[in-house]
Formats: structure tokens, sequence, C-alpha cells
């Protein structure tokens, strides 16, 4: 029976909503299409509308028609998953969320204090610092943090987004205990996982999954630029194999591991690198059938899920806290997290 609905901008954010709910021994089922029915065996649905490079106008179009759908199937429960540093066009989601179903605010907590990521006297802090300080974010190609404030970030014209300072995990708990039930809840992992918590009566503790990890090829992506200079270093720091997209990549002979990644430069065009980065998975994954592929960012991924037309998604396991393995039918592993946070250790433990 379906007991909440998520909807997330981008698929790394919507496999990270799907692990959560795992966590909580719930079924989850994770679609990029809008919903014509409810999923079998289906306790949270979470659905990618794949809407965070639109314009505001398309993207809140693309919102609208996943919650017109979505409400045929009258969740008790829904959450808008959005960027924990406010990437996106997160005001115009919300405000169509709050037409479509009549829903007079929105409790939004972005902030994720287990990250290090905190609002503090309305200002955003990342492991103690301003957030348009860190290259990373100041340097976005297509969203830069170019003020700290929340409210500036957020651009909401409406009065109907509540943000409120967060700088634990407990305040996130007790914001969920006190939310009005008629207000719709918005944000992060963090703020999700205490708002699923209140919305099932489950508490369960944080428990990592488990996978059998034995395949023959596996295929690493990393499609963003600014993880790129650590990721170079962490592979050379395992032993694995690198290439770059523009340099018709192959596995080796012997090797059952490739990473695959965008280089130094700048891409000019990042609709064109997502679709350059998409075709040559594809072609490794037909030529070596490669059965495993790690993949980093909802761009990247949802470039390469595309490519293949899978759209229906079942949680294979946690790994860790925003990384998790997913499989469409009889396609091969993918193992997802957003750009913006490491792998865990216990993912490079797989090569060791």
């Amino acid at each position: 029976m379906l007991q909440a609905a998520v909807l997330a901008d981008d698929f790394s954010g919507a496999t990270e909503m799907a692990g959560v709910a795992s966590r909580f021994g719930l079924r989850v089922v994770l679609q990029t299409n809008v919903p014509h029915g409810q999923p079998e065996k289906c306790d949270v649905l979470v659905l990618d509308t794949d809407s965070r490079m639109m314009t505001d106008e398309a993207a809140a179009d693309r919102v609208r028609e996943f919650a017109n759908g979505l409400k045929q199937l009258n969740p008790p429960a829904i959450y808008k998953k959005t960027d924990s540093v406010l990437r996106g066009q997160i005001a115009a989601e919300i405000g169509t969320l709050l037409v479509v179903f009549e829903l007079p605010g929105c409790l939004f907590i972005p902030a994720n204090p287990s990250r290090q990521r905190v609002i503090r006297d309305g200002h955003y802090f990342v492991e103690g610092k301003p957030l348009a300080e860190i290259d990373a974010f100041a340097n976005d190609p297509t969203h830069p943090a170019n003020t700290n404030a929340v409210a500036e970030l957020l651009r909401d014209e409406s009065g109907r987004i509540q943000i409120p300072n967060i700088e634990s995990e407990d305040e996130i708990r007790r914001q969920a205990a006190a939310k009005p039930a008629d207000h719709l809840a918005a944000g992060a992992a963090d703020f999700f996982a205490a708002w699923l918590a209140e919305v099932t009566g489950q508490n369960t503790p944080v428990q990592a999954g488990t996978i059998s990890f034995s395949p023959q090829k596996t295929l690493w992506v990393c499609g963003s630029h600014a993880a790129w200079p650590d990721r170079k270093r962490e592979f050379a720091e395992h032993g694995i194999p690198v290439q770059l997209i523009d340099q018709s990549p192959r596995f080796g002979e012997t090797e059952p591991v490739l990473a695959l990644g965008t280089g130094d430069e700048t891409h000019p065009d990042p609709a064109a690198l997502l679709e350059s980065i998409a075709e040559s998975v594809a072609k490794l994954i037909e030529e070596n059938a490669a059965d495993f592929l790690l993949l980093e960012g909802g761009g990247t991924a949802r470039a390469v899920i595309d490519h293949f037309g899978w759209t229906d998604f079942s949680v294979l396991a946690e790994i860790a806290p925003g990384t998790v393995a997913v499989r469409s039918g009889h396609s091969p592993v993918l193992l997802v997290k957003p750009g913006s946070y490491p792998w865990p250790e216990r993912v490079w433990q797989f090569f060791e």
C-alpha cells in the first residue's frame, strides 16, 4: 500500500531518496515517467522529474505534469526533494506542487547537517565555510552560488515557503515532528529521513545495505567537472585505469574495471558532453558486456539511463547514505551518487 511519494529534480537525488526509504525496510519503486497507475508492492514511490536544468517555466510545467499524474494515486504524504545547496528551480517547483495539491504552505529544509551543511542566521555553510566561498559551488557551470543568503538562492516571491535555521539533526527531527499536516515537506535527505519516520511511524536505525559484488566488467563514470580532479587522484591511488570521453575509450584486455572521465578542461556544451558520455557508456557496455556501472551525478546518470530507455527501477541496497544500487529489469547494476558527495570508502574497498 502506497504510504508516501517523492518528487526529485534529478536522478541521483531520486536514488538518494529511494535509498533512505529502503533503510526503513519499505518497498520502493523509482520511476522516470509520469505515473499512470499505482505500482505493485510499493510503499514509497520516487519520481525523477529531471527538471533541475530547465528554466523556471519549463520546470514548473514538468512538475505539474508529474503532480497531476501522482494526484490520481492519492498518496497519503508527499515530499519534494531538492538539491541541498539550492541548485535548480526550487521555488517554481514547490509553488506548482502547492497549487496542484491545494496546500497553503511548505516547510523547506535543504540543510544536511549529517554532511556539515547547515543554515545559520539565514545563511548557508558547508563544513564551516560560507557556500559562496567554496569553489565547487561558486563556479558551478549552471547554478553558481553567488550568495550565502538562503532566501536569495531560493528566489521565492510567494511568502509561502518557510526555511528555518538548522544546525543539527536533532533540530531537523523537531521540525519534522512539528510540521503542520497541511504543509508540503521539501528539502534534502536529512529532513526526508526525519519526515519519513513521522509519516510511517518507523524509526529504524541506519544500516548500510550489501550487494554481491562479483561483476565481470565494471565501468566507473565521472561526468562531473568539479569532481574530476579529486576523482582522477583517487583512481590513480587505487590503480584503476582511466580514459577520457574523447579518446574512444576501451577496456584493457585483462582489466575488469575502467574509469571514464571528462578531463581537466570545462566542456563548452554540457548537453553535448552528457550525450557523448551516454554514447561512450553504451558502446562499452555493448562491446564488453559491462554489468556494473558506477555513475556520479544526476545529469550523468540520467543521460545514460535515457539512452538505454530504462524507466522503472528497484532498489538493491543503500551502500552508504547517498550511494545507492538500483536496477531496471535486466540492466547492469547501477551504483549512483550525487556529484557533490564523495564515494564512500566501502565502494573503494570493492577494488582492493
